[in-house]
């Protein structure tokens, strides 16, 4: 099981709001004495949902009228956003805008606020030019890795989930996949990327518990290995690990609830069964 914490920090003047933790496993741990390689820092994203709310009137002339306009905007930590920020929001736009039923609410908008609470840190890969183009990485600053991609994605559809107001079909889970010694791996650390082997994102869309996740997003950078025969593990793998992700969501969100996942029907014969007496 990946490494992660999930919250609902209530923010106010939000509809909905979301907090998600993942650590990345090092893969170093256990070879290097290092500290930082054996406790390597969690990462921490913030997200907000507000929506349906009205079109600002500067956009409205330039959208459709026809659907809800999903706006998802990156803050970093200490600067104003650049372009790697503005580079993964299309990313967390893509990954998403499929599970929101944007003709449910024509002529408004969606506003979602990523609100990173952990330094993206530095250095740089080499993109390998999958799906997506991913040629713009090369022009932004390379200070996220796609663990950070990943977690965002995640914090996103908490936002949503709590916001209850935005008409969903499906929730969207998001994993980073590496390659590690050779083996792909879900949650590789940030070795496999630093180092610049083959490591990416990889989102699924999951309807139903028993049903197959349907992959939304799949993006990697690196080098010095099978790109293909990469991808199509990968998605194999990173499917399994976001079920995983998505199920620690379904938990989440009945315990802030106050619903037992597994005794739901239960509770709510009893629910039932409170009704009668109360009519007798």
């Amino acid at each position: 099981m990946l490494p992660t914490q999930i919250a609902f920090p209530g923010l106010s003047r939000v509809d909905g709001s979301g907090q998600y933790t993942h650590t990345p496993i090092s893969s170093d741990a256990s070879s290097s004495s290092s500290p930082r390689n054996a406790r390597p820092s969690p990462i921490t994203i913030l997200s907000s949902c507000s929506g349906p709310i009205d079109t600002p009137p500067s956009l409205s002339s330039t959208l459709n009228p026809s659907t809800s306009t999903v706006q998802v905007l990156v803050r970093p930590l200490s600067h104003i956003p650049a372009t790697s920020e503005k580079y993964i929001s299309g990313l967390l736009h893509s990954a998403v805008l499929g599970s929101i039923r944007t003709t449910e609410n024509p002529r408004t908008m969606i506003q979602v606020v990523v609100q990173s609470l952990t330094p993206l840190g530095g250095g740089g890969v080499a993109s390998a030019g999958t799906k997506g183009g991913l040629g713009a990485a090369k022009e932004a600053s390379a200070r996220w890795r796609w663990s950070y991609v990943s977690a965002m994605i995640n914090a996103v559809t908490l936002s949503l989930l709590d916001a209850g107001s935005v008409p969903m079909r499906g929730v969207v889970c998001a994993v980073p996949v590496g390659l590690v010694d050779g083996e792909v791996t879900a949650n590789p650390g940030y070795e496999a990327d630093a180092k610049g082997e083959l490591c990416g994102c990889f989102a699924y869309m999951f309807t139903e518990e028993d049903a197959s996740g349907e992959c939304v997003l799949s993006q990697c950078t690196g080098a010095g290995g099978d790109l293909e025969g990469f991808l199509k593990l990968g998605r194999s793998v990173g499917e399994e690990a976001a079920r995983t992700v998505w199920r620690e969501m379904r938990a989440g969100m009945a315990k802030k609830m106050g619903v037992d996942v597994e005794d739901e029907d239960g509770e709510e014969e009893e629910d039932d069964d409170d009704d009668a007496k109360m009519e007798i």
